[in-house]
């Protein structure tokens, strides 16, 4: 299986972090999207440490099998905006946090992490990320991985105004990526399933199943869907005999495993079976468009200055700048 890049790993995850961070910047007139996908080495990660201050940060666990933690750092610019919202006041930019103002952040960015795990986990990923402890970066620095870190880098702007506050990081180590790519790879072809597959991918699906898979014995529960009222349904009791909609000798609307079909009541032998007529009306796969792959990348890519605005390097054969 051909293994999925860092970044592209990183753009499939954030797209539903953007949406799920949403409810919390809002509120606070503030508008954010991820916008840069970068590799940088532990050297470049501790030098956040000094150049723009001592940024708030939050380790992140993602489970007992997780080889490493993750974390989430806060630029001081962008820190100091949420802030000022917060109080509703003017605040220096940068300024030394006190102690109250240092917990006001702290429940913030547990509300960031949660707000990271619920998206994840409406698409089924099973590596979550944990809340471990919040402080400033230069404290938590002996808690992070020595190898290479990926990072999705979302900028947070006040909205109605294209020039940034802030940008939020959340930074992955390398040895935390094979696994992710695996979550990042599930997350896809669900997404794809719903939407409708193309005209190729259905054609490589029906030669799966027509081959070894064709065997395969599972559980398909069959619905049929019958309208009623609340009160017919609350009066039901033992022994009550619920009439169709259609008639005696009409078809009946069943659902298997999501499709929709219709078919008959019928005795096979001894069991009840289900005789088959036709599909439903919204068995036409192949009127759907080709979904958009959401594994390529855009062709131009912004050139995203370091993390935060130092000298750019070049990643290792992905050709993004760092």
């Amino acid at each position: 299986m051909t293994p999925i890049p860092p970044h592209k790993t990183l753009m499939l995850l954030h797209r539903m972090v953007d949406v799920a961070l949403t409810p919390l910047l809002e509120p606070m007139a503030l508008e954010h999207a991820t916008e840069g996908y970068v590799t940088v080495t532990r050297g470049d990660l501790d030098a956040l440490v000094g150049v723009h201050g001592d940024p708030q940060a939050v380790l992140a666990g993602f489970g007992v099998r997780a080889p490493a933690s993750g974390v989430m750092i806060a630029e001081p610019s962008l820190s100091s905006a949420v802030l000022s919202r917060i109080w509703r006041s003017d605040r220096n930019e940068g300024a030394p946090l006190t102690q109250v103002e240092g917990e006001i952040l702290r429940q913030f960015l547990a509300r960031v992490v949660g707000a990271w795990a619920h998206a994840w986990a409406e698409e089924g990923v099973k590596m979550l990320p944990e809340f471990t402890m919040a402080g400033a970066l230069s404290m938590l620095q002996p808690q992070l991985a020595d190898c290479r870190w990926h990072i999705a880098r979302t900028v947070v702007r006040e909205r109605g105004n294209d020039q940034p506050l802030g940008v939020l990081l959340f930074c992955y180590p390398d040895v935390l990526l094979p696994q992710l790519a695996n979550e990042a790879r599930s997350t896809m072809w669900r997404s794809r399933i719903e939407r409708g597959l193309s005209d190729p991918e259905r054609m490589r699906l029906t030669q799966r199943l027509g081959g070894p898979l064709r065997d395969v014995a599972i559980t398909a529960p069959v619905k049929i869907h019958q309208n009623m009222t609340l009160g017919m349904l609350n009066a039901l009791e033992r022994g009550d005999v619920v009439a169709f909609d259609e008639g005696a000798g009409g078809d009946i609307a069943f659902e298997v495993l999501g499709r929709q079909v219709t078919g008959r009541l019928a005795a096979h032998g001894d069991q009840v079976a289900l005789a088959l007529t036709g599909p439903g009306e919204d068995q036409q796969y192949g009127d759907y468009e080709t979904p958009p792959d959401e594994m390529q990348m855009h062709e131009q890519t912004p050139d995203y200055s370091n993390v935060y605005g130092s000298e750019p390097l070049m990643d290792d054969g992905l050709g993004m700048a760092i």
